[in-house]
Formats: C-alpha cells, structure tokens, sequence
C-alpha cells in the first residue's frame, strides 16, 4: 500500500491505496470517471436537476468504487488535511484533483 493525496476542489485527503493504484494514479482515476458515465452500477451518483442529470462524486466516491468494484486490498483514509496545498511530507505524492 502506498499514500495518494486526491480532492474534489477542496482540501486534500491523504488515502491508503494499492501500489497498483498509486502507481498509475492519472489511469485508474480516469478509469472511475469512465465507470460512473458507463457502468448501471453508478446509477447512484446520478442526479436529476432542471438543467438535466448531472454526476456528482468526490474522493471518496473513488475509494468506495476501489474497494467495491477493483480491489479486495481495502484503500483507507490516512488524514483529511485542512488545505489545498500539501504540507512538505505530502508534498511529493502522487496527486489527482477530481
């Protein structure tokens, strides 16, 4: 398991997840937006407004869809930070902004 910082225009959160995962952060969070256009199974983040359906998720979307749908490895919180900009020993980790 490997720390990943991901956010959804909001504070980071630091997350536990699968070497796999941290390792090619970019592909498997691509990966999760496709699913959530595509997959019956996302029918739950779905909202009908005026405007019409819109998806709505955050990070922790992607962690549930990890460990319900990818992983039996259970991706976990690590810390919710208070900020948008990591603290120096969050710094160099791999990053994805949803």
């Amino acid at each position: 398991m490997k720390n990943v910082l991901l956010s959804a225009d909001g504070p980071l959160s630091v997350y536990s997840v699968p070497d796999d995962v941290a390792d090619s952060l970019w592909e498997y969070c691509l990966e999760f937006i496709d699913w959530l256009h595509h997959s019956p199974d996302a029918e739950a983040y779905v909202r009908n407004t005026s405007a019409g359906p819109i998806i709505c998720f955050d990070e922790s979307d992607f962690i549930d869809y990890l460990n319900q749908y990818v992983f039996q490895e259970q991706s976990t919180l690590v810390a919710a930070l208070s900020s948008m900009t990591p603290p120096e020993e969050y710094k160099y980790l791999p990053h994805f902004n949803f």
